[in-house]
């Protein structure tokens, strides 16, 4: 599996990956530049510390759901659309180790891709505050990370966005679909992005969120499963 993981990443190439880093990280960050002028002067939050938990749910790490996503798409719908996964079949590796491979890469991308993207831009959002008017003073970012256990906080959502990223994957393979697959990113991001709970059934935000990255669980096992069965 290692060997195949190496030859997925020599495929599509580290500075590639890099590159959708970048861009999605300037773009994100150009989004909260034209966001945090657009109030006329007014502060949107009371402090930093809730400015930087209202922009992670609602932007950050919805758009990185969006971005796992269509690599999910790339690596593994498009491959089956497109049938060049025939060629690394005839590889003679096992189907569900191959699978197993990429689902892998695509949680690590996920991963890391949030974890760098919220260190980035709630760093550009505390140290522009002045501009942006998110909030009117700044905090020490560094001290917050070290002191509040921010990074365990960080860490623990980027394992949630990343395996969340598996669930529209499996629904998108089903069809062959990376339209499909985008939608449910969407669809996802959203959810995320409204961070609702429901108390009828005794449901945290955070449980809910917990409830997907199980399903997303079955739809891994799924696209293992069915892999074998797909008549390319």
């Amino acid at each position: 599996m290692m060997r195949f993981l190496q030859i997925e990443i020599m495929k599509y190439k580290l500075s590639k990956i890099i590159y959708t880093f970048f861009l999605y990280i300037s773009l994100m960050a150009f989004l909260l530049f034209l966001l945090g002028i657009s109030t006329g002067g007014m502060y949107m939050y009371d402090t930093m510390e809730t400015a930087i938990r209202e922009v992670n749910n609602a932007l950050i790490w919805p758009g990185c759901i969006v971005v796992i996503g269509i690599w999910s798409s790339k690596i593994i719908v498009q491959e089956f659309k497109e049938k060049t996964i025939q060629i690394v079949f005839s590889l003679g590796i096992e189907r569900q180790s191959i699978m197993r491979t990429k689902i892998i890469l695509t949680v690590v991308f996920g991963f890391i891709l949030t974890l760098l993207s919220t260190f980035l831009l709630d760093l550009f959002l505390n140290v522009t505050t002045e501009y942006m008017y998110y909030s009117e003073t700044a905090i020490n970012y560094f001290d917050r990370l070290r002191i509040k256990n921010i990074l365990g906080d960080m860490a623990i959502s980027a394992v949630l966005v990343s395996f969340m990223g598996i669930l529209p994957t499996a629904i998108g393979i089903k069809k062959y679909s990376s339209s499909l697959t985008y939608g449910c990113s969407i669809i996802i991001a959203l959810l995320w992005a409204m961070q609702n709970g429901f108390d009828i059934f005794f449901l945290s935000i955070t449980g809910i969120r917990v409830i997907f990255c199980l399903c997303s669980m079955v739809g891994a096992a799924y696209i293992m499963g069915s892999c074998r069965r797909m008549d390319l």
